[in-house]
């Protein structure tokens, strides 16, 4: 807060500049004092303490880094300072315990007064007080980070409720029609949260308000400025929702439309100008819609081959397959599926088998209109299956020339196997690892080596059996030290029969980071894997996570918002975004960032996982312990995770129970130990937090390499046992 304490007891300003910028407070009168950066935070501290605070708990919180007596004598002197700035009866001390005097001796705390207002629904009174982040420029994180984690949960609670009376005051002139009052309004929202698509949505909306042609440019304008914000800061794309409604302003404009014309208008996206594609899922029409009948692969599989032969082409921009797969089974506008994929172009596909014979329709759709541009029906004997890809892939090129501009097409990526056998074991296997449960990897890995059987050189079967291996390590659902080994072997495998294969070199830069804490090597082989395939967004989705595990926060988050541009719709990717912003202080960003995510798939229970730590993160345990028992259940619930839920609500006598039976069952089958480790954190038990973030290095859990980052452990990390652990990683510096 730009002023968190306003008023002394006799009603006159107590200037703290900001207490955010470590300046001078004002004393009665006209003399200052200068005050330090402990002192002040302590002054912060005690203000919005809801209780009275013992002397041992404040000397460890702000002068941990000192021994008992010394740190008991600093708190005595600061605590002189501030009952000289603020008066003698300003903080009372009574035996071992501290407080700051309640009114009128004490100043008023205006943090505190804003969330009165915010909860009486007063939301002009709450952005009259609230003045930016709180704290900003108190810095105490070499010394006193327990507090640091404090400041970031104030800020976030904040900043949650001014963005909530932003939103009510941005409706409420609206309906006014008081365009300029919700411009400045929305505009203050976009300065705090400048991911937060609704505050963009709603200062384009207010600007555009009159219906002129100056205040579409002026909302144009905006968006401009605002998308440049967000590359230079955060190297991520505007939100979807947010771009096309510039583009609907931006054809309005165009046609010189009036403002009833340009509402009229907005229900008709303009067609990105970049050379764009999205190859929808192809529609298996042999009756039914239950994905998993037997035939159903092959239409993913024909989809899949068609993306990727179309990712060869130099200056067309391709969909990643898993934002196209976001509308399998769907009945979506294919304007609709441009829009949100942000592409100016649609293919769509029907597959029909009729006894040995395969036949397939396909149509190029136009994003601006919505009719096909160009249709064409393939048949072939369903074993010509190679030949059938090949005539597809030179057709739509053909079609698509016109918005290539020119563009020629780079060789095409060589079929890895000829052996059609081969290749329709495959096609389920992946089909089969996309569903990410214990029991499907398991099909999907007996179906590629059913297919290495039938063509031993097959590359890219032994990399989905790396791929299915890492995901069971990774994931729990195998130990590490069975599962990673036999991913690292059919990598290697994969890579000594084609080297170039980008999906091979991306699983072994994920084996290096996540097992094997080879940090050159990781950065090698995922840098390798970009180079091979710019646009293959899990290479780039590791790489971040590579550079979150060593400290690069702000570089993790510009290289997921690469992997989040090119597959727009991926739940993984969406929600690997929200512990990067986690760890940057972005705590309100990272929970509007999960509900977007959940937006796209609502029963994605890992976004649930971390919304749930987003809530605890900034204090409001209930909401986390909802989140998190949301994502256990999907999960599928075990005491593990329910352990977990406890500690997050606050009920340590039955996360210690559910504890307990895990550690009894941790002896004869294998539980992730840093999930344990967090939950004993969380209840404050670091003996055993220690002890089992030791486990998790002993039995290589891939969720080690976030200790240096976590802030569930940032309590340990003054510790003598903790530090030991970490440089069990050798982790290296940011880059």
């Amino acid at each position: 807060m730009s002023h968190a304490i306003v008023a002394d007891h006799a009603g006159r300003a107590v200037e703290v500049p900001s207490l955010l910028t470590l300046g001078t407070l004002s004393m009665r009168g006209a003399t200052t004092l200068t005050l330090g950066p402990r002192p002040l935070a302590l002054l912060a501290y005690l203000a919005l303490a809801t209780r009275p605070l013992t002397r041992d708990h404040l000397a460890a919180l702000f002068w941990g880094d000192r021994d008992d007596a010394r740190a008991r004598h600093s708190l005595r002197e600061a605590l002189s300072v501030l009952r000289r700035a603020i008066g003698v009866d300003a903080i009372t001390r009574r035996d071992e315990l501290v407080a700051l005097a309640a009114a009128p001796a004490a100043p008023a705390v205006d943090a505190r007064v804003l969330c009165e207002a915010s909860a009486a629904g007063e939301h002009a009174r709450v952005l009259a007080l609230y003045a930016g982040p709180f704290l900003d420029g108190v810095h105490l994180a070499g010394v006193a980070p327990a507090f640091e984690d404090w400041v970031a949960a104030q800020r976030a609670e904040l900043e949650r409720r001014f963005v909530s009376a932003c939103a009510a005051e941005c409706e409420r002139l609206e309906a006014a029609q008081a365009w300029d009052d919700a411009a400045a309004v929305a505009r203050r929202w976009t300065a705090a949260a400048p991911l937060d698509a609704r505050g963009a949505c709603n200062l384009l909306r207010a600007l555009a308000g009159p219906g002129t042609r100056a205040a579409l440019r002026r909302a144009l304008d905006a968006h401009a400025g605002l998308a440049a914000r967000i590359d230079a800061e955060f190297a991520l794309p505007a939100d979807p929702s947010v771009t096309a409604l510039a583009a609907e302003y931006a054809r309005a404009l165009a046609g010189g439309v009036t403002r009833e014309e340009g509402e009229g208008a907005a229900a008709r996206a303009a067609a990105p100008m970049t050379p764009s594609v999205a190859v929808l899922p192809f529609i298996d029409q042999q009756g039914g819609a239950d994905d998993a009948r037997e035939s159903a692969y092959l239409a993913d599989g024909l989809t899949d081959a068609l993306i990727d032969a179309l990712g060869h082409l130099r200056g067309l921009r391709v969909a990643a397959s898993a934002s196209s797969f976001a509308f399998k089974g769907t009945a979506t506008d294919a304007r609709e599926a441009a829009r949100a994929l942000g592409v100016a172009t649609i293919v769509t596909g029907r597959v029909r088998r009729a006894g040995p014979r395969l036949r397939v329709a396909v149509d190029v759709i136009d994003a601006t209109s919505g009719s096909a541009v160009w249709t064409k029906r393939f048949e072939r004997a369903h074993r010509d299956v190679f030949a059938l890809q090949e005539e597809m892939r030179h057709a739509i090129v053909a079609a698509l020339a016109p918005q290539l501009l020119g563009a020629l097409p780079a060789s095409a990526a060589p079929s890895r196997t000829e052996n059609f056998a081969a290749y329709d074991l495959y096609l389920r296997g992946r089909h089969f690892l996309g569903r990410r449960v214990r029991e499907e990897v398991r099909k999907a890995i007996a179906h590629f080596e059913q297919a290495l059987a039938e063509d031993p050189g097959y590359a890219a079967a032994w990399a989905g059996i790396a791929d299915a291996y890492t995901l069971l390590g990774y994931n729990g659902l195998l130990r590490p030290r069975e599962a990673i080994p036999r991913a690292a072997d059919a990598v290697r495998r994969a890579l000594a029969l084609d080297g170039t294969l980008a999906e091979a070199h991306a699983s072994l830069g994920a084996i290096h980071l996540a097992y094997d804490w080879d940090w050159d090597g990781a950065a090698r082989e995922l840098r390798t894997a970009m180079a091979l395939k710019p646009e293959y967004a899990t290479a780039r989705q590791w790489y971040a996570i590579y550079l979150l595990a060593t400290g690069a926060v702000d570089e993790a988050i510009a290289e997921i918002g690469r992997a989040r541009a090119l597959d727009p719709l991926s739940a993984a990717i969406n929600a690997g975004l929200a512990p990067m912003l986690l760890l940057a202080g972005r705590y309100e960003v990272a929970i509007a960032q999960l509900r977007r995510t959940l937006e796209l798939e609502p029963d994605f229970a890992p976004a649930y996982g971390f919304l749930g730590w987003a809530y605890y993160l900034t204090g409001r345990r209930a909401e986390a312990a909802a989140a998190a028992e949301r994502g256990a259940v999907l999960a599928g619930a075990n005491p593990l995770s329910m352990a977990y839920v406890k500690a997050l609500a606050g009920d340590e006598p039955v996360a210690r129970a559910l504890l307990a039976a895990v550690e009894q069952a941790a002896a004869s089958t294998y539980v992730q130990p840093v999930a344990v480790a967090r939950a004993y954190a969380i209840i404050g038990d670091e003996p055993a937090t220690l002890a089992w973030l030791g486990r998790a290095l002993d039995e290589r859990d891939p969720w080690s390499i976030y200790l240096a980052v976590d802030p569930t452990f940032a309590p340990l990390r003054g510790e003598p046992a903790f530090v030991r652990l970490l440089a069990r990683l050798a982790l290296p510096g940011p880059s």
